[in-house]
């Protein structure tokens, strides 16, 4: 009988959670994560005018392949049109920020091109290229990647987004006749 309920007793199975030490955020992360949620419905179109210092534009259309930094065809449209209002508008200096979804802690996705762990960076380093190679001026634009550190809440695939971040527009000088 003894030998039973030792049986018994190692057929048991323990689980132990243990919690983890919470995750430390920097200033600048609350921040920004409380600046995105105050703006989260207030994008404007590159179309909407006036553009000012501090707009973001979100980049609805533009769409990437599944794990890759390129676009599908049918983005070209839109990313065409973009190219053309920025580079008939030199006085507006931006960043591009990439973000993903759906990644642990704030870590980036995985390019599946270069097996790279900055799929954030660089989709929005395609939309630099990109842009430059349509007549914006590299010196007015500047890219980054966000990984999954600012969702926007909600549907994931919102998460996967291009914004445009307007960081100053100079003073245009009327032209002289």
């Amino acid at each position: 009988m003894g030998s039973e309920v030792q049986r018994t007793l190692n057929r048991k199975v323990e689980i132990i959670v243990s919690l983890l030490q919470p995750r430390v955020v920097s200033k600048e992360a609350v921040a920004r994560e409380k600046e995105l949620e105050e703006t989260k419905d207030s994008y404007k179109t590159f179309e909407d005018e006036p553009i000012i210092k501090g707009d973001r534009i979100l980049l609805k259309n533009i769409l990437f392949k599944t794990n890759y930094s390129y676009i599908h065809g049918k983005s070209r449209k839109d990313l065409n049109k973009l190219a053309k209002y920025l580079a008939a508008h030199p006085e507006i200096i931006f960043k591009i920020q990439g973000h993903v979804c759906c990644v642990d802690h704030g870590r980036d996705g995985i390019d599946l091109k270069t097996g790279k762990r900055n799929l954030s960076e660089a989709r929005a380093k395609f939309i630099y290229d990109y842009l430059a190679d349509h007549g914006v001026a590299k010196k007015r634009m500047r890219y980054q990647g966000f990984g999954s550190r600012f969702p926007l809440g909600g549907d994931p695939k919102d998460d996967k987004r291009v914004e445009i971040l307007v960081t100053y527009v100079k003073k245009v000088k009327p032209k002289k006749k």
